[in-house]
């Protein structure tokens, strides 16, 4: 025990252990041999306390166990949560009554103590800090040249903006009533209040000294590793939500699986980096903060009014253009000024070279940048450099040359679609559920799109997700062959070379077909030698002399 006590990362680094892998290995080494007289930091909330920082620890999305336990493995001492917990209340109770929003008396009848006692089932929350902001030095820095400059540097500094009106334009006074996967007798209750304490302790929510302009329902969806999502709803109420006063958003083309696929050639190494809580570590501008006000029930039953100084989710320009997209891009375009060539998809990075040493290098640098423009990374999503991975849900192998959809996945959109295939009607949100997983497997599926097109026709005319259509005629053609071509799918897909073969020739009549390639040709006349085709029209003699060419 004294032994790994005194385990720092330079040893780890002589090992072979992967640096995901050593970064979770310092960070429980530092969890379990803290101890709770360590001086705590302050958080950026006002003047509460922190729980015990390390490095890159703050994570709003807590995993919990179905009693609402935390699933973290690095277990702490019981204490930390009730004091975290109380800090939180406490800290709440100060704000209010100094805003004048309640009288001593009833910030005596909702003490911290009082709060505390409601927790007594050891809910456990991880160390956390204020997430940091993004460092606008090293950004000044890294984008001298660059063409995207002057919005990113302002965004950085005074915040990025999520709505584009005026602010004598956007209304004043309006609450969204929070859904019902929100409210205190959800199933779900437990785990989105842990995450909305984190977010409190991280001095991302913020106490609402006066009402927000515009209060959003919130929203909690599970995630498939046992957490929640919190989601701001930013659509409604309609008319008067936040994405109503979004201006005309400017279309921007997102990197694909198909660019990264154009980088793997044979037995290349590849690696991925994922960003923590990328979203989180964004500001928002002063004026986007008076539209992001959300509501929250306490298990005692007090309510409180918050502003999110964070990137949301749920706003219309979240991943798009104005602001994240354009962060990662940036990103990108550092790396390529260093020399290498990655994929950037919002926060997730792919890496692709020919050797593994440059490939470490690669993903160090990248590493090292992101963390110094003040990104946090997901240290048990980094993937060292290989031959297999998993990128967009998509496996890549450079070994075998081949694009695999995942088995698990592959047999629940077949079911999917079975399902999907007796129905009569669909709503909009059920079509473009479909839609979405068919446009994910037309990555490895070659010309899988062009049976995607009219299921998307259909959705443009429905307003709202509860409105219907019918399933008939093409689109139920569609479904249908996307149905019967998953039925013998092998979920593989070859990645073909660069430089495809541009001098083989093919051509054909209703009498004969042939087709040459450099010295090499063949030739065949349909009724001497294919006497079943020489009935079929000239368009399926075209194809059949393509595939008389391939077999040769």
């Amino acid at each position: 025990m004294e032994a790994l006590a005194l385990l720092e990362g330079e040893d780890l680094q002589k090992t072979k252990i992967p640096i995901g892998q050593q970064k979770l290995l310092l960070k429980s080494i530092r969890q379990s041999f803290k101890t709770e007289t360590e001086n705590a930091p302050k958080s950026s909330n006002g003047g509460l306390p922190a729980c015990p920082t390390i490095e890159d620890a703050c994570a709003p999305e807590v995993t919990v166990s179905q009693d609402g336990g935390n699933n973290n493995k690095n277990n702490h001492t019981s204490g930390l949560t009730d004091t975290c917990v109380g800090n939180v209340s406490n800290q709440l109770q100060q704000q209010q009554s100094a805003a004048g929003v309640i009288n001593q008396g009833c910030g005596q009848r909702h003490s911290g103590s009082g709060h505390q006692s409601s927790f007594q089932k050891k809910k456990r929350i991880g160390p956390v800090k204020p997430l940091r902001d993004l460092h606008l030095d090293a950004w000044v820095t890294e984008l001298m040249n660059d063409f995207d400059k002057e919005y990113l540097l302002q965004g950085i500094e005074f915040g990025f903006d999520i709505v584009t009106s005026a602010a004598n334009e956007l209304p004043s006074g309006i609450v969204g009533k929070n859904h019902p996967s929100a409210s205190p007798n959800n199933p779900l209750y437990k785990k989105a209040h842990l995450q909305i304490l984190n977010e409190i302790e991280c001095g991302n929510y913020v106490f609402a000294e006066k009402t927000p302009r515009i209060i959003s329902p919130l929203a909690v969806i599970p995630k498939p590793d046992g957490g929640v999502r919190i989601i701001h709803d930013c659509s409604r109420p309609e008319g008067s939500a936040v994405n109503s006063f979004v201006g005309e958003i400017e279309k921007q083309r997102f990197q694909t699986l198909d660019e990264a696929s154009k980088l793997v050639t044979p037995n290349c190494y590849m690696d991925k980096v994922d960003l923590k809580t990328a979203y989180r570590s964004v500001n928002l501008s002063s004026q986007s903060q008076e539209v992001t006000g959300l509501k929250w029930t306490f298990p005692d039953g007090t309510e409180y009014t918050f502003h999110d100084t964070k990137l949301p989710f749920g706003s219309k320009l979240a991943p798009h253009i104005h602001v994240f997209h354009r962060l990662s891009q940036a990103v990108r375009r550092m790396m390529s000024r260093r020399g290498f060539t990655i994929i950037a998809y919002l926060d997730d990075f792919f890496i692709c070279e020919t050797t593994k040493q440059r490939c470490i290098q690669a993903l160090n640098i990248l590493l090292a940048l992101l963390r110094k423009l003040g990104f946090m990374i997901n240290w048990s999503k980094v993937v060292d450099p290989t031959t297999k991975l998993t990128f967009l849900g998509i496996e890549i192998d450079s070994t075998a040359m081949e694009l695999r959809l995942p088995g698990e996945k592959l047999s629940l959109l077949k079911h999917e679609l079975a399902e999907f295939n007796k129905r009569k009607r669909a709503s909009k949100k059920q079509l473009q559920s479909i839609a979405g997983k068919l446009n994910w497997a037309s990555a490895v599926v070659h010309g899988g799109r062009e049976f995607l097109r009219r299921i998307i026709d259909a959705i443009t005319p429905l307003k709202h997700d509860w409105h219907t259509a019918i399933l008939h005629g093409e689109i139920w053609h569609d479904i249908e062959w996307w149905k019967k071509f998953l039925e013998t799918f092998n979920g593989k897909s070859l990645i073909l070379e660069k430089i495809p073969l541009s001098s083989l020739y093919t051509d054909a009549c209703k009498e004969r077909g042939g087709g040459f390639f450099g010295c090499d040709w063949f030739y065949t006349n349909w009724e001497n030698d294919f006497p079943l085709a020489k009935n079929l029209h000239i368009n399926e003699l075209e194809a059949l002399t393509v595939v008389l060419a391939a077999q040769r």
